[in-house]
């Protein structure tokens, strides 16, 4: 087996809010998108090497939505575990899960996304365990460390 990409599923409560902090916010671009009579519900965005998927529909594991509370709640999916699931569920970190972005230069970087008005949760400073970083939080809970 030879693994040619990874690339994370992530699912947004509000697509609009997600794409304009991703692409204006980040710098990303749509790669693909998929549209319904309510505007685009999926999304494959890039920039440079980086590659995630945003989607505000149900994972496809799953069965049922709540739709009066409008999310989505752990529970028994098709194939019989239970799933965690909703932008909800990233909310105070209860996934406890950043990923890394790699950069040349982790100061240019901090003061490009504060151009481009992306708040960061704290300045780049210089990590115990050896990286130069940085932490962004999307408008659902995801985290992002900018490191070198």
């Amino acid at each position: 087996m030879e693994i040619q990409e990874q690339v994370p599923y992530l699912r947004v409560a509000d697509m609009d809010r997600s794409l304009s902090f991703y692409i204006e916010g980040l710098g990303f671009r749509v790669e693909r998108q998929m549209e319904d009579e309510g505007g685009p519900f999926w999304a494959r965005l890039t920039k440079d090497s980086l590659a995630i998927m945003i989607s505000n529909r149900p994972s496809r594991f799953l069965d049922f939505v709540d739709h009066e509370e409008g999310h989505f709640h752990d529970h028994e999916g098709r194939d019989g575990q239970v799933h965690f699931h909703g932008a909800d569920s990233v909310h105070d970190g209860e996934l406890n899960l950043v990923t890394y972005v790699y950069v040349d230069d982790v100061d240019a970087a901090y003061a490009e996304l504060q151009e481009r008005g992306v708040a960061a949760l704290d300045a780049p400073a210089d990590m115990f365990y050896g990286t130069r970083e940085f932490l962004v939080r999307d408008p659902d809970g995801y985290y992002y460390a900018f490191a070198a």
